[in-house]
This record gives C-alpha cells, structure tokens and sequence, in this order.
C-alpha cells in the first residue's frame, strides 16, 4: 500500500501527515489542542482536521464553538458523529437528538441532517461512502 499524506496548508504550514497507510495510530487528543492553537478555531466558529481517508471512508476530527452549525448531507453511506467533548444537537428528519461526550449517534439514510453545538464540542464524524 502507498502512503497518503496531506500537504501543507496555510492553517498547517508545518507540512504534511500520514491520513492513509496500512495502519496508523491517530493521537486524537494532540489533534484536538492541535485545532484549539490554530487560527481558525480563534477566528470563526469551527475547525477540522482530516485523521483518515481512503476509498470510501473518511473519518474528520470537527471542533465547534458553541453555536455553530454543520448543515451536510448524508450522502447515502452509513455516518457516525461520536461526542468526545461538549454537547450537541443532531437533527435528521425533523427529529432532534441531544448527545454529549462519551455518545455516539449512527445515520443509515440519504438526507439532509445538522449538527448545531450547544456548548464548545468537539467531534469524530466518520462518513462511509
């Protein structure tokens, strides 16, 4: 297997890491200080860092301030939002869901769904396409 990494990016000029490879061992807590001394997550209300990517899944470290939104679509794959700070909302079909750290939410459908913090959270989104 070929090692992916990502490039250097303006909010992360220190170059690149591994996001594919046969196996990877992902610090979550070193991305999550990594996001809170960034810029981004000074200056609007959100900031991600992509842990994973391969064909056909993606799994994204989300940090939200509170307020902030994620307004996506479930593409048609199976999706997992675990709480691993703060609280949430999740509303999928008219139907809200409170979840907190520690919980884990599962979607099975196409359709529109949001993600709005209801205190500073942060997130492991895991998308299967």
């Amino acid at each position: 297997m070929t090692l992916k990494s990502n490039h250097a990016t303006q909010n992360r000029p220190a170059g690149s890491r591994p996001i594919d490879a046969t196996n990877m061992l992902a610090d979550i807590d070193n991305y999550i200080n990594t996001i809170k001394q960034e810029d981004a997550w000074q200056k609007s209300d959100r900031n991600a860092i992509t842990v994973f990517k391969t064909s056909g899944i993606t799994i994204v470290l989300s940090g939200m301030h509170a307020g902030a939104v994620i307004d996506d679509y479930n593409r048609g794959g199976i999706s997992t939002i675990q709480v691993l700070e703060g609280k949430i909302v999740f509303t999928s079909d008219g139907e809200e869901r409170e979840a907190t750290s520690g919980q884990l939410i599962i979607t099975h459908r196409d359709g529109k769904y949001f993600i709005r913090a209801l205190e500073d959270s942060f997130l492991l989104l895991t998308i299967k396409e």
